[in-house]
């Protein structure tokens, strides 16, 4: 027979199995907590609908304000190819080719509220949107960040983007009883590889 310590009982097994799990709780309850807190401020509103900002979720979520730099604005003010990729229910990635725009160092988007990205941002709003130069594929802007805001004034935004996008407005491919949100993005990352070749097919 050997020397060492006995096993456990059932008893100091089950305090183990709690004691583990206790920090999960812990983390899922702090995930609930901030979900609560963002579904709030959906359609730019708190509870009770008095303020069309986000201030608890920016101060809890937010990394610092981020400085978009001049080859990132650009990108961005310009009629780039945009892709927004949020995350599904079920944690697997999603992505759509999207316009884009900028509103001070703000990324902002324009959805219905009918689509999957819309359902994902209710639930989760941490997002990843790459940008691509129309003249230059080569020339890119990564932004990570999260959305703080679902605006109510969505046509507002696809009727100024379309004017950038398609050279008229408002958006002509309105369906009937769509409702339109800006999608408002605080920047966490924001990469772009400025110094690249010119690509020669672009033209």
């Amino acid at each position: 027979m050997g020397g060492g310590p006995p096993p456990p009982t059932a008893a100091q097994v089950a305090v183990t199995v709690v004691s583990d799990l206790e920090p999960r709780r812990r983390q899922g309850a702090a995930k609930r907590r901030q979900v609560k807190a963002w579904r709030c401020c959906v359609d730019g509103s708190t509870q009770n609908g008095e303020q069309e900002s986000c201030d608890h979720h920016s101060v809890d979520d937010r990394r610092g304000e981020i400085r978009l730099g001049d080859t990132a604005k650009e990108l961005l003010s310009q009629a780039s190819l945009a892709v927004l990729a949020t995350i599904g229910e079920g944690g697997a990635p999603h992505a759509t080719a999207m316009w884009v725009d900028i509103e001070g160092e703000r990324v902002v988007m324009a959805t219905t509220k009918d689509t999957q990205k819309y359902r994902n941002l209710v639930r989760d709003p941490r997002v990843c949107v790459t940008v691509v130069s129309r003249d230059n594929p080569y020339l890119e802007l990564v932004v990570h960040g999260r959305v703080t805001a679902l605006r109510a004034d969505g046509r507002d935004t696809i009727d100024r983007m379309s004017t950038k996008y398609y050279g008229v407005t408002p958006y002509p491919l309105y369906e009937a009883g769509q409702e339109w949100v800006t999608v408002v993005i605080d920047v966490d990352s924001a990469d772009s590889n400025e110094n690249v070749p010119q690509f020669e097919g672009a033209k």
